[in-house]
């Protein structure tokens, strides 16, 4: 008796492409096959700020999460809602998790791994997560794995043709002007850059890896070579190495300290450098205003050009502040962006302010050392999706001005400095125009 009752209970258990399944939930939704405009095993969430797949958890829902009821879901889009049902365990039956109207949603969004974003009307940052995946919508009690990014899009193409006017974008012009071919976010970060003073060659190195070599090994009674790192007493290879490392880092720094104190050209360039440091240049201004400066430089030069693309190949590049956007991160703000409407987003970024000292090793220490600033920028290209991490084409540019001495970079509060950073920006400006804007054409965000 107990084994026929097995052998019935295991023959009710739905399997891939069970056609009761179709049937239990047209009755639980009340809607017929027929009216089912769309369907597709989802995994849906809601969550405020941005959420992203996660392997971890994708793993443990397939495996083990199968058994807790913890599984993928279905979803089926009707004439007036997107419903997100969720197969029982182990039988023909459903529940409806989630029956969103068309009517509350404001916009629709399609990221990348077959990701479906939907903004709610009124919701602030909440918003629901639809990943569509290519298994059977019928039966959700499968993997996480594989992504359908042309079911996401043929979502995304129903929900649009059927929203309501979403209100204007915060931050993309409306209209584009006609013969833009895609829209650019031209990111600027919140982060400012990190003004440096490097050593003037020739000065006693201080580095970690100064005197890792023979110094460093006779210390520990190591052999010479590569097979004999490890010191006699037994050392574990990885230990033998950071001890190697802190020695030889030791031995290094004390080894400066006594060519800076013996020898006439090591004084001098520690001279040099810390009077460079003690200069009260204006660094902290300048590294406010140096993504300003030059987004103002490129804007000036795009101005500059005649208009000689293609209709199709011009780009609307829009500047943006990532830290007027509010977002906690630099995945979210792309995220609002591609929200938004944007095609791609572009973080502009000066990386590096260097003040290097310029003035030849000579025996004496001079107070007014020659000094000259290296600026480095970067230009990083993305989607707008958050979820393309790969695949990103980055320009690296670095410019060197004349040096200068260091009385003429502090002048009159550092107007001096500001006038050699602003042309090094236009100088800047006009490498990243040429490279990489030449069809571009400027655009005001609007607030």
């Amino acid at each position: 008796m107990s084994i026929a009752s097995v052998l019935v209970g295991c023959s009710s258990v739905p399997v891939k492409g069970d056609p009761r399944l179709k049937a239990e939930l047209s009755r639980t939704l009340g809607v017929a096959q027929s009216d089912f405009r769309w369907v597709a095993a989802v995994d849906w969430s809601r969550h405020e700020g941005w959420w992203q797949p996660n392997f971890g958890v994708d793993f443990f829902r397939g495996t083990i999460g199968l058994f807790l009821g913890d599984a993928t879901s279905t979803g089926v889009l009707l004439d007036d809602a997107l419903v997100i049902a969720r197969s029982s365990d182990f039988s023909v039956s459903y529940r409806v998790l989630q029956r969103i109207a068309i009517d509350d949603i404001e916009r629709v969004t399609l990221l990348d791994d077959g990701i479906v974003v939907l903004k709610r009307r009124g919701s602030g940052e909440i918003r629901d997560y639809v990943r569509v995946l290519s298994v059977d919508p019928w039966l959700a009690d499968q993997l996480l794995f594989g992504p359908s990014v042309e079911l996401a899009d043929s979502l995304t193409r129903e929900l649009k043709a059927r929203l309501r006017p979403a209100p204007p974008s915060r931050w993309r012009p409306e209209p584009v002007p006609g013969g833009a071919g895609r829209t650019v976010a031209l990111l600027m970060p919140r982060a400012v850059p990190v003004v440096s003073f490097p050593p003037p060659p020739g000065s006693a190195d201080k580095s970690p890896v100064a005197g890792t070599g023979a110094t460093a090994k006779a210390l520990l009674q190591a052999g010479e070579g590569l097979g004999t790192l490890a010191p006699p007493i037994g050392l574990p290879l990885g230990i033998a190495g950071m001890v190697v490392q802190a020695a030889g880092s030791l031995a290094g720094a004390a080894k400066g300290s006594v060519s800076e104190l013996s020898e006439p050209d090591a004084r001098a360039a520690r001279a040099r450098l810390e009077a460079l440091q003690q200069a009260a240049l204006p660094t902290a201004e300048l590294t406010k205003l140096a993504h300003r400066m030059l987004l103002e430089a490129i804007a000036s030069t795009i101005a500059r050009i005649d208009a000689t693309a293609a209709a199709d190949d011009v780009e609307a590049l829009v500047p943006i502040d990532e830290a007027g956007m509010g977002a906690p991160d630099n995945f979210s703000a792309r995220a609002a962006l591609a929200e938004d409407g944007f095609d791609a987003v572009w973080q502009l970024e000066v990386t590096t302010i260097e003040l290097r000292v310029a003035t030849p090793i000579g025996d004496t220490a001079e107070a007014d050392p020659q000094v000259a600033m290296r600026i480095g920028a970067r230009l990083q290209k993305s989607r707008a999706a958050p979820a393309v991490a790969k695949g990103r084409d980055s320009t690296q540019l670095d410019d060197v001005g004349e040096p200068l001495a260091l009385h003429e970079w502090a002048a009159n509060g550092g107007e001096r400095m500001r006038t050699e950073f602003r042309a090094a920006c236009e100088r800047l400006a006009a490498r990243f125009v040429e490279a990489d804007m030449a069809h571009g054409r400027w655009l005001d965000s609007r607030r």
